[in-house]
């Protein structure tokens, strides 16, 4: 399942983002696997239903 365009943070385990969101921080974990993880670039990269993400500040730096 792929995450679907929004403006929003998450969405029920299914990330949703904006194209100009994409400079931002994320910061996701697995609903599963209780994995965490900053996802500072293409969160589109978490291509599953079992992320949940959340935005939390612009990405400065280029870290990705």
């Amino acid at each position: 399942i792929r995450p679907s365009y929004g403006t929003g943070t998450h969405r029920s385990g299914g990330i949703q983002y904006s194209s100009q969101e994409l400079g931002y921080r994320w910061s996701c974990y697995h609903i599963l696997h209780n994995l965490q993880k900053l996802v500072t670039y293409s969160i589109y990269k978490l291509q599953s239903d079992s992320w949940n993400c959340s935005k939390i500040s612009k990405n400065e730096e280029n870290l990705g």
